[in-house]
């Protein structure tokens, strides 16, 4: 079963919950400690909480301050997965209280010729209340004839 409500989407897989949390920090301003403690209620209700959020600054490769502590916070409060985007660069990727944090996963088949943005991440987890495993698989895109290349790699968390 699947339920939406404000940015949440909430879903049962497996006999587990799951609330898949989106937020944008970069048109707006969100009250990030209102949103840790929304975090909080939900991980409280049961919930395995999986936050995506609208990253920034466009084709940096590392991550900033504010990035990590915006990630940080969410983990303090319970989130189990964080997955950034909008950058359109891959960024790098941080494990903090045994959860891992993906910056950035790059731009998906679009066609800016960058050198930075024919690289992407695929990423796919197993995330539960006690483990998360992720296996991560990086994506090149030939921007003379758009072939693909792929190599792989995996992130174990327990």
């Amino acid at each position: 079963t699947s339920f939406w409500y404000d940015r949440v989407a909430l879903r049962t897989i497996r006999g587990d919950t799951y609330a898949f949390f989106a937020i944008d920090t970069i048109e707006s301003r969100p009250d990030i400690e209102a949103e840790s403690k929304r975090i909080k209620n939900l991980t409280a209700s049961g919930y395995i909480v999986i936050a995506n959020i609208h990253f920034w600054t466009e084709y940096a490769t590392g991550h900033t301050e504010r990035q990590a502590k915006i990630a940080h916070d969410f983990i303090d409060a319970g989130a189990r997965l964080i997955i950034g985007h909008h950058p359109h660069v891959v960024q790098d990727i941080e494990i903090y209280k045994w959860v891992p944090i993906y910056y950035s996963l790059g731009n998906f088949l679009f066609d800016q010729p960058f050198s930075e943005t024919l690289r992407w991440l695929l990423v796919g987890c197993e995330v539960s209340r006690s483990r998360t495993d992720c296996h991560e698989v990086s994506v090149y895109r030939n921007p003379k004839d758009f072939s693909l290349s792929f190599s792989s790699g995996s992130t174990l968390l327990e």
